[in-house]
């Protein structure tokens, strides 16, 4: 059989062959799979949007309101702000702006995103939530002389509802405006939780209608009232005949709660409903949606919703599935160990095993089970990130020689696994476990985006396939012939780390007094990782005697991009570690050489920090760059751009960003105007940031082209 190579070339044209796969359909009758409903009208079109799934939010479209075609993702968490709890879309044609405009939220947070047509995709240039401040249920109202209004809940007494004026850019809102419409304080909304929320806005007249929905969404009773004002922003006065949609009323027929709606027109003009209800009358979830096909506003200005409750049919596709290989992974990961426990001594090092178990989540179904063989427990604070990332996870320890052959963890584990996978990461750093395992199994083995050692040429050439993270390692075992027969490239795990302490990060800026949006993160580096001044192990000598003449020089860089950025740009920078070790590097090669006016605008990383703490600060800065590569690797994957400055004794992982077109943005500290292109590089970021949002959303395209490929040809028969 010949070798199946994929390197990066190929992409393309392994996404034509994906397109030919043969698909059918079905046709789910009833069942429009989405809650928080909202319908937009477009040239004879309508489109449906509303939470469902973990990535962003799908579209669906109608003729008639009665049939529709679910389509793919008009929002994808690649392309904004966030990576989990999107809620409550509604998209919006802004004439003014001449483009649509989708409000949502994600992780609490309000966000809007913006793109060219209603089915997306809808994207962040600038990827941040509208407002630091937790809030939720957000929407639009364009008044008639064009000026917009937000309606959002706030948590300041249970769910509140709120407005404010926007910018007409629809990017920003005036905080001076903000103010609050009503809280929770009827009999009927106080059933369950203090909670109004899901508001909508429309006038009638002269008159503002806001209709929104109260109690907690998982109530029986969770229901619709609407309110009255004079103006956008109030005084609203609550309909006294609330509930006007609820279980028990007239026209609900058998369903319960129902609620989180939007008042939308026809084609015909007729103002209509759309709600979502319970999947039945003892399960909330999933939740469905229905549209009560007549709203009318009566001559006292009373609002009645007394139409027929349409019940949707969706037809969607069902891609031809392949059946996933092996049923039971043991992924080896989690290796650097003191004291007994596995330590987060280098959080590029930390992140690659729940950023291996994301990529393998991301993509295998869900009845295949993982397993994580870790050296030893892990310390606190990993272990609380992989508990909040993954709960549940199944975990064995220690070593596979010393262990009992029948009755321990790690040897039902080893027994009942049907592959061992090694984790992303800089080599076969666990060649001991997989020859014991190979010893004991005879079982396969593979690794997912590594390095190539050429010393572990006898492991590679037995696994059942190897990707590696950069393609200079991929044709180095090429021109050796060691590679399996399936092989090629797959990006480091570490674009998919997602693991986010958000309450760690914003306690971190408030510390420093860091801004979201305001800040820029420079990470020095070392020639040779010193090892030996955390772990105690032999100092080397040599490389400590390079470490110590080449520190000042090589981030002499990384001053002079914080000079600029705080003189010329008026922004503050983070100086920050990777590893333990560079704490001190931090203060001594670049803090203590700054000017003292610089150094006043500069944080310095004083204490150790978390692979998820560290990731939230990232995500709020404007670029990330430094002598590092894993701390760039975090924030491209999340949408950041970042800078990586290397030296000699590199190696080749920084040629990923020649893989995932980001070429521009790596650079040989050695060279002789490395200075001066640094200069160029980080400056052009912050002078033009949405050119360099859209170079980060273009490598995140091809990380995920590469990497569906990688699993799917791995994986799946």
């Amino acid at each position: 059989m010949g070798r199946r190579v994929l390197a990066a070339g190929a992409l393309s044209a392994l996404l034509l062959v994906w397109a030919a796969c043969s698909v059918s359909y079905e046709t789910v009758n009833g069942k429009l799979p989405i809650a928080d409903p909202f319908i937009l009208l477009h040239e004879g079109t309508y489109y449906a949007y509303g939470t469902g799934g973990t990535n962003g939010f799908r579209v669906y479209t109608s003729k008639d309101l009665r049939h529709w075609q679910q389509g793919g993702y008009a929002l994808s968490k690649e392309n904004v702000w966030g990576t989990k709890q999107f809620w409550a879309p509604e998209v919006y044609y802004v004439p003014s702006l001449k483009r649509f405009v989708m409000f949502y939220s994600s992780e609490e947070h309000v966000c809007v995103a913006f793109g060219d047509r209603p089915e997306g995709p809808f994207t962040q240039e600038v990827q941040r939530p509208l407002r630091k401040e937790k809030g939720i249920d957000s929407s639009l109202f364009i008044d008639d002389d064009g000026t917009p209004y937000i309606f959002f809940v706030r948590f300041t007494d249970g769910n509140v509802i709120w407005a404010a004026r926007m910018e007409d850019s629809l990017d920003a809102l005036r905080e001076e405006t903000l103010t609050e419409c009503f809280r929770a304080t009827e009999p009927w909304e106080l059933v369950d939780a203090k909670v109004v929320e899901g508001p909508s806005v429309f006038k009638h007249g002269d008159t503002y209608y806001m209709m929104y929905s109260a109690n907690h969404t998982r109530s029986r009773d969770y229901g619709v009232g609407y309110a009255t004002a004079p103006s956008p922003l109030g005084p609203w006065t609550k309909y006294p005949g609330n509930p006007v949609w609820k279980r028990g009323i007239k026209g609900v027929g058998e369903l319960v709660g129902t609620g989180h709606g939007a008042p939308f027109k026809a084609r015909s003009g007729r103002r209509m409903y759309v709600f979502h209800a319970h999947q039945n009358d003892s399960t909330p979830y999933p939740r469905t949606t229905y549209i009560n096909n007549r709203l009318r506003i009566l001559r006292d200005g009373t609002l009645r919703l007394d139409g027929r409750v349409l019940r949707p049919d969706v037809r969607r596709p069902v891609p031809d599935k392949k059946k996933p290989v092996y049923t039971h992974i043991l992924l080896r990961d989690f290796r650097t160990v003191k004291d007994g426990k596995v330590v987060n001594y280098n959080i590029g090092t930390a992140a690659h095993g729940p950023s291996t178990m994301a990529v393998l989540k991301k993509y295998l179904p869900d009845d295949v089970r993982i397993t994580v063989w870790a050296d030893a427990p892990l310390e606190p604070s990993l272990s609380r990130m992989m508990e909040r990332r993954f709960p549940g996870t199944e975990w064995v320890f220690g070593s596979l020689s010393s262990s009992d052959p029948d009755t321990s963890a790690l040897a039902k584990a080893v027994a009942s696994s049907d592959l061992f996978l090694v984790s992303s990461g800089s080599g076969i750093a666990v060649a001991r476990s997989l020859r014991e395992y190979r010893k004991r199994t005879g079982k396969p083995a593979a690794a997912y985006a590594i390095g190539y050692v050429s010393a572990q040429d006898s492991l590679i050439r037995k696994m059942d396939f190897v990707w590696f993270r950069d393609e200079p390692s991929l044709k180095r075992a090429q021109g050796r012939k060691t590679v399996p027969a399936l092989c090629g490239w797959a990006p480091d795990a570490v674009f998919d780390f997602d693991c986010v302490d958000k309450e760690g990060a914003e306690a971190f800026m408030k510390a420093g007094g860091l801004e979201s949006g305001r800040f820029i993160c420079c990470i020095p580096g070392f020639r040779y990782t010193p090892r030996w001044e955390y772990f105690g192990t032999p100092v080397d000598e040599k490389r400590k005697g390079k470490n110590e003449a080449s520190k000042l020089k090589d981030n002499e860089i990384l001053c002079r991009i914080i000079t600029e950025a705080v003189r010329e740009r008026g922004l503050k920078v983070l100086i920050c570690a990777e590893q333990i070790p560079e704490l001190r590097l931090c203060k001594e090669a670049v803090y203590d050489v700054l000017p003292e006016d610089v150094r006043k605008q500069c944080v310095l990383q004083q204490s150790w920090w978390s692979p998820d703490v560290a990731l939230g600060v990232y995500r709020h800065s404007l670029c990330v760059c430094g002598i590092e590569m894993h701390s760039q690797v975090m924030a491209v994957g999340n949408g950041v751009p970042a800078v990586v400055f290397r030296h000699s004794g590199f190696g080749s992982k920084s040629d990923m960003w020649n893989s995932i077109g980001l070429g521009e943005w790596l650079l040989d500290i050695d060279a002789p105007d490395a200075a001066d292109r640094a200069s160029e590089i980080v400056g052009s970021i912050l002078d033009d940031p949405k050119a360099a949002a859209r170079k980060v959303k273009n490598a995140r395209r091809i990380i995920d082209a590469a990497e569906k490929a990688a699993v799917e040809r791995s994986f799946f028969r």
